[in-house]
Parts: C-alpha cells; sequence; structure tokens
C-alpha cells in the first residue's frame, strides 16, 4: 500500500498527539516512543510540504517533555531547541504563530532553569516575552482594523 505525504502527515500528527495522551496517563515510556516517531514523520513531510512545519514544531515540543521526563535532559534540551527554531521559521513566514514560537521558547527557558542553567535561560525567556508582546500588539492593530471597517461612516 502506498501512502501519500498527506497520510504520513496525519500519522506524525496522530502519533504526537498520543504522545500527550499517553505522557498524560503516566504511560511515559510508550510517550516517548510515540514522541520520537512522530518527530522523525513529521520532519520528513515538512521538507516536502512547508504546511507541516508548525505540526513539527509542535511534536518536538512534546518530545521534549516526554525526553525531560525520562531525565534525558540534554537530549530533551535538544529537541526544544530544535522546537524554538522550528517555530522561528513558521512565526517568520506566517506571524499569526508568534505565540507558538514564544511558547517553545518558555519551554527550552523552562528546561534550562529546572538544569539550573540560570543564565542561560534568561535570554529564550526574555524573547519568549518580547514575541507574546509582538503578538499582541499584533492582534490589536488586527482589531482596530477590523473596528474601523465595521463603524459606520460619520454623517456629520
Amino acid at each position: 500500500m502506498t501512502t501519500t505525504p498527506v497520510d504520513r502527515a496525519l500519522a506524525g500528527i496522530w502519533l504526537s498527539d498520543t504522545s500527550v495522551a499517553l505522557r498524560n496517563q503516566g504511560r511515559t515510556l510508550e510517550a516517548l516512543l510515540a514522541a520520537e516517531q512522530a518527530v522523525d514523520i513529521l520532519r520528513e513531510v515538512a521538507r516536502l510540504d512547508d504546511r507541516y512545519w508548525g505540526d513539527l514544531g509542535r511534536a518536538q515540543g512534546h518530545a521534549a517533555a516526554v525526553l525531560a521526563d525520562h531525565g534525558r535532559s540534554e537530549d530533551a534540551v535538544a529537541a526544544a531547541v530544535s522546537s524554538v527554531g522550528t517555530w522561528a521559521v513558521v512565526a517568520q513566514r506566517d506571524p499569526r504563530h508568534l505565540t507558538d514560537y514564544a511558547a517553545a521558547l518558555d519551554q527550552l527557558a523552562t528546561l534550562m532553569a529546572s538544569l539550573g542553567r540560570h543564565a542561560a535561560a534568561e535570554p529564550p525567556a526574555l524573547h519568549a516575552a518580547a514575541m507574546r508582546r509582538e503578538a499582541e500588539r499584533r492582534e490589536a492593530e488586527r482589531r482596530q482594523a477590523e473596528l474601523w471597517q465595521l463603524a459606520p461612516a460619520a454623517s456629520w
């Protein structure tokens, strides 16, 4: 049976979501296996189709969390760094994903701080705050423009 890139992407997304559910159930070894498979599949698919970069970033973040649960701190940091890099590309292409980028930066900062690397945690934490402010600014501008379009023309 031949699978299409969309089929592969859906499988990767399903595995990523399943890893979260398994982690929430305390089934961390199964969660780790699902997360690692999801990242591998979505990395392959994202190379073929840019639409799946956000799914890859999300899967990398899930993998970082599960790796941290398993005490694989350095691997968790590497996965979080990959997630940050992926979300940076996605947010650059589509600023609506600035909050996803900020969340990935927060995850990296939290991991670094939990390892006692407070100085290394500060830059991603500060950058995350800046990205959230930028996302809020853009959303305020979008809402303002929307209000202007909805407002009836004033008749003086």
